[in-house]
Parts: structure tokens; sequence; C-alpha cells
């Protein structure tokens, strides 16, 4: 991105943040700005930030790689597989892909590819991954508004990457087996059938 990033930051109001882009096989970064405006200590590619949602599906993707290796069965409890956790107890492989531990929908998908996003306090992360190219943006920010931010450094690098082409014959797909309730620690997520929208309504 060169310089750009420095100017996304002032243009919108973000204190500092990261940039990581994967483009088959070969990594850059780039950083700007500060990580807090007490300390004015500058943003570099070592600093930290929370991802916080994004090691959830990071996670359950992981774990799906070890089912498919045939390294882990996902009808096992987690304290069958050493180390075991303190306090596992009744806790099973798929629960680290489900909203029993807090992964609520997981993988979203977006105009180009999958991704998630992850907010904590006074900070934001967004992942992208264009899985065909072998492709992948993660851009890190010490700032809960930093969407727009965001958007222009992953649609710019998408715009470096090739088109998509959308195939002659797409395979059909059963969005019926989407249908259901996702639950999380506080909300239940109703996806209807025949509806495009997901109904929120809180847990009492």
């Amino acid at each position: 991105m060169g310089s750009r990033l420095g100017e996304l930051i002032e243009e919108y109001g973000v204190l500092g943040a990261q940039v990581a882009m994967l483009n088959c096989g070969n990594v850059s970064s780039e950083a700007a700005g500060v990580l807090s405006g007490r300390t004015q200590v500058e943003v570099t590619d070592d600093s930290l930030f929370k991802v916080e949602s994004i090691t959830k599906v990071w996670t359950a993707t992981l774990v799906q790689h070890l089912v498919d290796d045939g390294l882990l069965d996902l009808d096992a409890q987690v304290g069958d597989h050493p180390p075991a956790f303190p306090g596992d107890q009744g806790v099973k492989v798929p629960d680290f892909g489900n909203g029993a531990i807090g992964w609520g929908l997981g993988w979203m998908r977006y105009r180009v590819g999958v991704g998630h996003t992850g907010v904590s306090k006074g900070q934001k992360a967004f992942l992208r991954v264009d899985v065909e190219q072998k492709r992948a943006v993660a851009v890190l920010t010490n700032s809960v508004h930093s969407e727009l931010l965001a958007h222009d450094v992953i649609s710019e690098f998408h715009e470096q990457g090739s088109t998509p082409v959308p195939p002659d014959k797409p395979e059909p797909i059963d969005a019926q087996r989407m249908c259901g309730t996702y639950r999380d620690q506080l909300y239940d997520f109703g996806q209807l059938p025949g509806h495009t929208v997901t109904t929120t309504l809180p847990r009492l």
C-alpha cells in the first residue's frame, strides 16, 4: 500500500492500524499511526492488537483440518486429547465450531471470498480470504469505528488480484440447510425458510 495506510488513518480518524497481505505465499505488511493517543507510541509490524472473534473461526478451521486428516474425532470430548483443558468436562470437539463457545455464525461470505470481523473494547479487526486465488488480507485497528478504513484497504487489495469469473453452469446450493436457530450467550439468530434476512431476538 506504500504510504496509503498513513493517509487513510488521517482521513478516517483512526489512531493506528496494521495491514498484512498474503498473496500466493508472499506476505507483506504495513503499519501506521500510534497505539495510544496518550503515550504516542508508534504502531509497528510487531505491535500487538486483539483479533477477538477471528480466533474462533480460525480455531474451528484448524480443527476441521485435523478432522479431515483423520487426526481428530468430531464426536470426541476435548478432555480425550491431552493436554486436557481446565474445566473442559462435557465440552466436545464440535463446540469449537458452534455457538456453544461463541463461534456464532462463523465464516461469512463477502463480495470476494469469506471473512470475519472481531471487536473488542477500543479495537476492531478484519480478516478477508480469497481461497481460490490464495490471497488474504488482515486489517487490525485500535478504533471500533474503522469500517471505512478497512473497506478501502480490502477493496484496494482485491483490485490488485484477478477479477473472479463466475462459472458457466454454477452448481445449485441448498439454502434450506442453513435455516434454523443459531445461538450464542445473549441472542437467538433465526434464519427463516424463504427469507433472505436474519432476525435477531434477545434471549431472556
